[in-house]
């Protein structure tokens, strides 16, 4: 995908899905990937149901994709 070449690339998670997404993402993009520290995604709720969401699944993933 020689379209995200050179570019940076967030994967927003609290929850390790880094493990898994890193080693796909690294084998089929150039791309400078970082995992922040302080990103709360389970601030507009879990899809687990842990932590009760206010908005359905696609509003929620839409709020912690702008959160940033």
């Amino acid at each position: 995908m020689k379209f995200f070449n050179g570019r940076k690339l967030i994967i927003a998670t609290k929850h390790q899905k880094e493990k898994v997404i890193l080693p796909l993402v690294k084998a089929n993009m150039q791309v400078e990937v970082f995992v922040p520290s302080d990103y709360d995604t389970d601030k507009f709720g879990t899809f687990s149901g842990e932590i009760a969401r206010t908005t359905n699944a696609l509003e929620t993933v839409r709020k912690n994709v702008l959160m940033r």
